[in-house]
């Protein structure tokens, strides 16, 4: 049994693509996402401006707009044809108009329409930029409106409640800065993480001869389901550090909040990994060919982020999208993550997505029992 262990660890150190697979990939992914989206909120969004009033007024919304972290404006444009170029090439993400006569219907009370022009493929920006800009013109609008207000009623509490009668009182639960690194990275390493863990144990599978059906081993099925042991036990420990060290990442450099308990947390993690190494030796068993199985595997696990109900809700999905998001451990753990990380839920229900994991494990006993099979032909 210790000797099974041995020579898995032996193989590992003589194999260097084993090696650049478990140590590299993880740390790198971790690394261009962080300096990709550590800010977590997007800034110097670029728009345009087309001002064909001239006047206070538009100056002042102008202003108010280059004040804004979140904006950026990169050109002054003189006609809509020249804007409208930029915009498909993605020169800028908006164009906002300030029509003719704005300050003067202001003033006068009539009501100005200031058209707002934006690329709506890029879909997250799209959001931001459309929240920034209704703010800040919000927000110019009621200037205007108390300024006019002041005026007739000589008192700034009573022309400020009458421009604004009814205010807003919005508070951001779990994730208060609206940080996109929290939303998205939280998700996308543990989807990595699902890939690394197939990927680990498949390369590990085919170092060894007696192990990818190429030789019968000595000591019979035996001999087979302890090298095949010896196999799962030491990549679930190499991909539990991995985890740990996700972990370490989420709250010491990025400092995320964890409300919840580790230990809950970490049992969590354990299952996904046991399950997706039992879905690896079930396609491998049933394929008995690498390159089907990488193949298949790809299938299964490359769309987990798409499925894992974090940047699209499940309960908005449809019907076959909710099944493969069923299918995927990694939803279900990102499901506890969320409960225990950000709302620190109650142990009874991360509990039971644990237990929601636990069929996955199946798979590795029908690998088992396929590994069994064609080791007596």
């Amino acid at each position: 049994m210790i000797k099974a262990f041995k020579d898995d660890l032996l193989s590992l150190a003589k194999s260097p693509f084993s090696l650049f697979i478990l140590l590299i990939p993880m740390p790198l992914i971790a690394i261009l996402l962080f300096f990709t989206l550590g800010h977590g909120i997007l800034q110097k969004m670029p728009i345009g401006i087309l001002d064909l009033d001239q006047t206070s007024t538009s100056n002042q919304i102008i202003f108010s707009l280059q004040a804004s972290p979140s904006l950026h404006i990169e050109h002054f444009y003189t006609s809509l044809d020249h804007a409208k170029n930029d915009l498909q090439n993605a020169k800028i993400f908006a164009l906002i108009v300030l029509p003719h006569n704005l300050q003067s219907n202001s003033k006068k009370g009539i009501t100005s329409s200031i058209p707002l022009y934006y690329n709506a493929q890029f879909l997250l920006v799209a959001k931001t930029l459309q929240s920034k800009i209704l703010q800040i013109i919000g927000v110019e609008n009621v200037k205007l409106k108390l300024a006019k207000n002041l005026v007739e009623s000589k008192n700034f509490l009573g022309a400020l409640s009458k421009s604004l009668p009814i205010s807003q009182q919005i508070t951001a639960l779990y994730n208060p800065d609206s940080s996109y690194a929290q939303f998205l990275l939280t998700a996308i390493l543990p989807c990595s993480l699902a890939i690394f863990i197939c990927v680990s144990l498949l390369c590990s599978i085919l170092r060894d001869p007696r192990t990818s059906f190429f030789v019968l081993p000595k000591g019979g099925q035996t001999e087979l389901f302890w090298l095949l042991f010896a196999k799962i036990f030491n990549t679930a420990c190499f991909s539990f550090l991995w985890w740990l060290a996700m972990m370490w990442f989420f709250t010491h450099i990025m400092h995320l909040p964890m409300r919840g308990d580790w230990n809950t947390l970490a049992l969590g993690a354990f299952l996904m990994i046991l399950a997706y190494e039992a879905i690896t030796l079930f396609i491998f068993a049933l394929a008995k060919d690498s390159t089907r199985s990488i193949s298949v595997i790809s299938i299964y696990s490359a769309p987990s982020f798409a499925f894992a109900g974090i940047t699209f809700p499940t309960n908005s999905m449809e019907s076959f999208s909710k099944f493969w998001s069923d299918l995927l451990p990694v939803s279900h753990y990102l499901e506890l993550y969320i409960q225990q990380a950000n709302y620190g839920g109650s142990l009874a229900y991360a509990l039971s997505l644990c237990l929601s994991m636990t069929p996955f494990l199946l798979f590795g006993l029908l690998g088992l029992v396929i590994y069994g099979l064609r080791s007596q032909k």
